[in-house]
């Protein structure tokens, strides 16, 4: 008789039948199936079922296992899926959404939030940002890889910056992501930020502060930043003026930044003025 499907009271997965009854997997993390992988989480509850008549210590477990609900047999299949994907730097990490759609019989949305709420996707995954099936996730352990991954810093800083703003300090980043992650982001990307090694998409500004040196912080690329904006218009002030007589190209710092709609003690006139 061949080999069925089980699980475990501590759910890990086993095979029950007269092949492999009552053989479980090393430790409860580690949902590979000894014989086959578990493509589907349907097709699962349905082999499940079947072997629910047979008798003896593999009946049993099979008939307990058929009582498990879907959202549980669901977390299970994308626990696996993540542990299979890896290792392999081009498919992990890897959003949740991504990976139930790899299914056999892909779940429906509802289902997929409700597993992402309990064990064992919820204690053994995380995701870039809570709640979101599309976000990139990972196992717990590997937190510092998703910190790290320049997807997250680049939804981040697109999500966070605009024309009116176009940089934003690590910190504020942090506080988007789910709360383990938060740490291991800021230690990673405030070394990259010190050591001046970006991804192409950002760049680092030098905020200007009412007090103090200017602070560093990371710069959308998409948007020019303010005191560039107003060095520019200074520039054109200047040309504009140069038309004339000489001695309306020498205009006061005062009349330099009425121009400009600012003060001459505003740290962006003084930023624009030190601008290249």
């Amino acid at each position: 008789m061949p080999g069925c499907w089980g699980l475990s009271q501590y759910g890990a997965l086993s095979v029950a039948g007269e092949e492999g009854a009552g053989r479980g997997l090393r430790s409860r993390l580690d949902f590979r199936v000894l014989d086959q992988p578990l493509h589907s989480y349907g097709r699962y509850v349905t082999q499940l079922i079947e072997c629910g008549h047979h008798e003896g210590k593999g009946g049993t477990v099979a008939k307990r296992a058929a009582k498990v609900s879907p959202v549980k047999q669901l977390g299970l299949a994308l626990v696996q899926q993540l542990e299979q994907h890896r290792g392999h730097p081009n498919a992990y990490p890897a959003s949740l959404h991504d990976l139930a759609g790899q299914l056999a019989e892909p779940p429906e949305e509802e289902l997929l939030l409700s597993a992402m709420k309990a064990a064992p996707l919820k204690s053994a995954v995380i995701t870039a940002f809570p709640g979101e099936p599309d976000a990139l996730a990972v196992l717990k352990q590997d937190k510092e890889q998703l910190a790290a991954d320049p997807r997250v810093l680049k939804r981040l800083i697109e999500q966070l910056c605009s024309p009116q703003l176009p940089h934003v300090s690590i910190d504020s980043m942090a506080g988007l992501l789910s709360t383990p992650l938060r740490a291991p982001f800021k230690k990673h990307w405030k070394a990259q930020l010190k050591q001046r090694t970006l991804p192409e998409f950002a760049a680092i500004a030098d905020v200007p502060q009412a007090k103090g040196k200017p602070k560093p912080e990371l710069h959308d690329i998409r948007f020019p930043l303010p005191w560039v904006r107003y060095a520019q218009q200074l520039l054109e002030e200047l040309r504009q003026r140069c038309q004339g007589e000489w001695f309306q190209c020498l205009p006061t710092a005062e009349e330099l930044a009425t121009s400009i709609q600012l003060t001459p003690t505003d740290p962006l006139f003084q930023q624009a003025l030190a601008s290249p």
